[in-house]
């Protein structure tokens, strides 16, 4: 009982270290013990420390099992207080044992398992148990080879051991990681939630497995770069041993799916998107550099991103451009297989395999996008790998799909859809941004067409139609690059000339204008070409500083409607009220 007042301590037993035997002294007895332990117990003879040699006896032991036989003066063999041995195949060791020469006992069954005696050739007394129990050599080998590394983890932070995979996670040995303390490995940002999910572990209701799933973390790798992971741990009190066993999973290529998912809820461009999805591959696929590629048109990409863009060199023969034309996978395991000056550039960069992945865009009549992953090493992907290509190819086919339907509603949004020039919105809103800034001579040109109701009259709204569409075209041919040609409505379109070098330049637009215009227009009528001539009137005025955009369109409007009644075929400008 404890004292009073002091708390009893209980301990957590964490296994057998050895077992002490006896043995006589001599090589013979040596060679007897080397027989029956080493031979045809399977036990390996293990040296003793320098310090204890001088005393003479044998080691043995196995992943799990230590016996150490001593010399004693005088010799005493154990019988009562002997090892009881776990034994997975018990019935092949019998029958190994009776060829040897050894007396096999039963002995009584005091839980439903088999047992049986033997007595080593110094009369010391082996029980041997049959067990169905892994051995604990399976359960190492499970923690040294998880995909997500193991490492156990004292209430105070310090990493106690860790699985060999850590390696190829982090780049550090196991020996070079244990002993290290959370705050060494884990990065600043995510030190105070990784530590908070420690504590929290301690707090876990019993009848939940393990705790701090998704607990984000970056974790220092060897060459000092960070690696995300999530932490999942189970507690101490819930494995009854004295640490926290932890593992860490890889959540580089979720975080990148994720990153690559929050850009396109954000309205970011496609190369940013592009960029994370290209991460995210590099990230199932260790040592790869990759580019994710959309916009084919024969020779090059419109858009690419990663880390291997300079790759992307024109070619038919490439692995990329073979690819989009095949639609199918083009892997090219050698960089013998490749055109000769891109094999040079490859292996220039430490490159030698290169795999091509063509992505087709449902509604697109064939595949222009693509994934292109390199590696250092030759050889192709196997089956595993390439599925986590495939399936962020689907997340790739999403994004075009969502980058493609977000362009088309932005150009709604901004554009005419019949004529393809802005619409008035966007007029609008240039001209408020203009008058705000106050930057430069800016001129407004309200147009209408002259003569246009006829067309719709006589032959139809579709005839109609083509007439807008090619006044616009003329119209954006006519005007300066950067400036705006935008259609009011109707038959009304409008142009804002910026940063004129003279107030008076917009004359000069004004008659270009109307010269474009009035040229005759084919249209096609069914096997027949319709010919079209309408004129347009012009309401020209400056745009004055920091004026409401509705004051500068109500006096072009006014100069519009002063053009027209002056005879129409015209410009009227109206100048800024003094």
């Amino acid at each position: 009982m404890a004292p009073p007042g002091d708390e009893q301590v209980c301990p957590t037993y964490l296994g057998i270290d050895h077992v002490q035997l006896a043995m006589p002294a001599g090589p013979q007895a040596e060679t007897e013990a080397d027989r029956f332990y080493g031979s045809l117990l399977g036990f390996e003879r293990i040296p003793k420390p320098a310090e204890l040699a001088v005393r003479g006896g044998c080691w043995f032991g196995s992943s799990s099992v230590q016996l150490h036989l001593g010399v004693e003066e005088p010799f005493h063999p154990a019988s009562k207080a002997h090892p009881a041995l776990k034994v997975d195949h018990l019935e092949p060791l019998l029958a190994q044992l009776a060829a040897g020469g050894v007396d096999v006992r039963p002995a009584e069954d005091v839980d439903g398992r088999r047992r049986v005696h033997v007595d080593d050739p110094f009369g010391n007394r082996i029980e041997l148990i049959e067990s169905h129990e892994l051995a604990p050599e399976v359960f190492r080998a499970l923690a040294d080879t998880a995909v997500n590394p193991f490492c156990i983890i004292g209430k105070d932070g310090t990493i106690e051991w860790v699985g060999a995979s850590i390696e190829e996670l982090l780049g550090w040995t196991p020996e070079e990681f244990t002993s290290k303390r959370l705050d060494e490995i884990v990065s600043p940002a995510s030190l105070p939630d990784a530590m908070q999910g420690l504590v929290v572990l301690d707090q876990v209701p019993e009848d939940y497995p393990r705790a701090g799933a998704g607990v984000p973390a970056e974790l220092l790798r060897s060459d000092g770069s960070w690696t995300p992971v999530d932490l999942i741990g189970a507690p101490a009190r819930l494995t009854g041993l004295p640490w926290h066993i932890v593992f860490a999973q890889r959540a580089g290529y979720q975080r990148a799916l994720d990153r690559a998912l929050e850009a396109m809820a954000e309205d970011a461009g496609l190369p940013d998107v592009l960029l994370h999805l290209a991460a995210a591959i590099e990230q199932a696929i260790p040592y790869s550099s990759v580019a994710v590629c959309d916009g084919w048109r024969t020779r090059r990409f419109r858009v690419a991103a990663g880390s291997a863009v300079d790759l992307l060199v024109p070619g038919p023969d490439t692995p990329w451009a073979l690819a989009l034309e095949s639609g199918d996978d083009v892997l090219v395991g050698s960089a013998d297989g490749l055109p000769v000056t891109l094999a040079t550039q490859a292996r220039a960069a430490g490159l030698e395999s290169c795999w091509a992945h063509p992505v087709a865009v449902p509604g697109e009549p064939e595949p222009v996008a693509a994934f292109v992953i390199w590696r250092p090493l030759a050889g192709l992907p196997t089956p595993f790998t390439w599925s986590a290509v495939q399936r962020t190819g689907k997340l790739l086919r999403l994004t075009l799909q969502w980058d493609r339907s977000h362009r088309t509603l932005e150009y709604a949004a901004t554009h005419d859809t019949l004529t393809g020039v802005a619409n008035r919105k966007v007029f609008l809103d240039r001209l408020r941004e203009l008058s705000r800034a106050g930057v430069g001579e800016s001129a407004v040109l309200f147009i209408d067409l002259d003569h246009f109701k006829p067309v719709n009259d006589d032959h139809g709204h579709p005839a109609g139609d083509q007439v807008l569409a090619e006044i616009a075209g003329r119209l954006a041919a006519a005007v300066r690059p950067g400036d705006l040609v935008a259609r009011i409505g109707g038959d009304e379109f409008a142009v804002l000339c910026e940063r004129l070098a003279d107030p008076d330049d917009a004359e000069a637009v004004a008659d270009r204008l109307l010269d474009v215009i009035r040229r005759p227009i084919a249209v096609p009528l069914g096997d027949d070409t319709l010919g079209v001539e309408v004129g347009a009137s012009i309401g020209l005025t400056d745009l004055g500083l920091r004026q409401p955009a509705e004051t500068v369109m109500a006096r072009a409007d006014r100069a519009l409607r002063e053009a027209k009644g002056l005879g129409r075929g015209r410009w009227v400008r109206h100048a800024v009220p003094g």
